[in-house]
């Protein structure tokens, strides 16, 4: 059976935003999906967050990754350090420059935007590599898109108007891409 591992945003809870949506989505599929409780939400690390996804997750060509603002930062560190290859990565409003962030938020930040990623090292680890990113994101510049079909090889999407995808957003469902999540995980059972 395959899994699917969700890793929320920071300040995020498994209960917060469309990740519940998501999950019964995914389970009424056949996938078996954990939303994982990340430590420390309101001050992210890096060590911290990697380590408890490696803990808590089966990396393997079963498993799928779903990874909402930070979570992407937290899988593809992860996929970095453990270099198993994995069913697929799905980024949603991943960021390797962000926007608009007031001085607290930009000292948590550092870390996560300074140490780079080595992205060659890690695109081969998925042939499924999707990330979607909002046309009104106040955090997430656009140019992320680019940077990330560039250096990650992944196909980029862009939705209009759902914000940093955040129940603040209004973004509590997927629906908006029903059509799309079928298609990425490739209606397994």
């Amino acid at each position: 059976m395959s899994r699917v591992y969700i890793v929320h945003r920071w300040e995020g809870t498994p209960d917060s935003d469309w990740y519940v949506w998501l999950k019964r989505f995914l389970e009424a599929r056949g996938f078996s999906v954990k939303i994982l409780k990340m430590p420390h939400t309101k001050i992210p690390t890096v060590r911290s967050w990697t380590r408890y996804l490696q803990k808590n997750a089966d990396f393997s060509k079963d498993a799928f990754f779903v990874g909402h603002s930070v979570g992407r930062q937290t899988i593809l560190r992860s996929l970095e350090q453990i270099e198993q290859k994995v069913g697929g990565v799905l980024l949603i409003a991943p960021w390797l420059t962000l926007k608009n962030l007031d001085i607290i938020s930009k000292i948590i930040a550092l870390p996560w935007l300074t140490r780079d990623i080595d992205f060659a090292k890690i695109k081969h680890l998925s042939a499924r590599r999707v990330c979607v990113f909002s046309d009104n994101d106040r955090v997430v510049p656009l140019d992320n898109r680019q940077l990330f079909a560039e250096k990650f090889g992944a196909k980029t999407l862009i939705v209009k108007n759902k914000g940093h995808f955040t129940s603040d957003d209004g973004v509590n469902d997927m629906e908006f891409m029903k059509k799309d999540l079928e298609i990425f995980f490739g209606g397994e059972k």
